[in-house]
């Protein structure tokens, strides 16, 4: 068989024309025949309207077997030996304002005897100056006072985690 699975997404906010992006995720690899190293492609359009792609056509493939989507970006990823993570990412600059995304293999099919496949997690999607945050530490991890904090920016949001959850009420700059 051959991998052509997209997951596919209309966006809260577009991405807007020459801003940069960076798409941060983890992929988790089983081993080298059942995830084989990848080039992980991230496809955009100018409309929602554009979802789902290739209706009825279960041979339809890449996204960008329809005109109206472009691919935007591509890093390979590589599993090594297998049974691991790997925390990648891609930076784009759109030359259109994007309101739907799609993400998967790149357009040339992988052929296998066996189903390939692999996990995703901790995906982010957001503006370069996003990733680019110092956090700051003042006092003592052991203090009362112990505080966390980035740079205010009263165009970001905010929200601290513990452990991966949110934690209720922290979503100022300071911590």
């Amino acid at each position: 068989p051959y991998w052509k699975e997209y997951a596919g997404a209309c966006l809260i906010s577009p991405l807007l024309k020459d801003s940069t992006y960076r798409f941060q995720f983890d992929v988790g690899f089983v081993d080298p025949q059942k995830s084989p190293s990848i080039r992980i492609t991230f496809f955009g359009t100018n409309s929602c309207d554009n979802l789902p792609f290739g209706i009825g056509n279960d041979n339809f493939g890449c996204p960008t077997n329809n005109p109206n989507w472009s691919e935007l970006g591509g890093v390979y990823v590589s599993g090594s030996s297998g049974n691991k993570w790997v925390n990648t990412f891609l930076e784009i600059t759109p030359e259109e304002d994007i309101y739907a995304i799609a993400i998967g293999p790149g357009c040339l099919p992988v052929s296998s005897l066996i189903s390939i496949y692999y996990f995703f997690d901790n995906l982010i999607l957001a503006d370069i100056r996003s990733f680019n945050l110092k956090i700051s530490e003042y006092l003592n991890p052991c203090s009362s006072d112990y505080t966390l904090s980035v740079p205010n920016n009263p165009n970001f949001g905010y929200q601290w985690y513990l452990d991966g959850i949110a934690i209720q009420g922290e979503v100022f700059s300071e911590l």
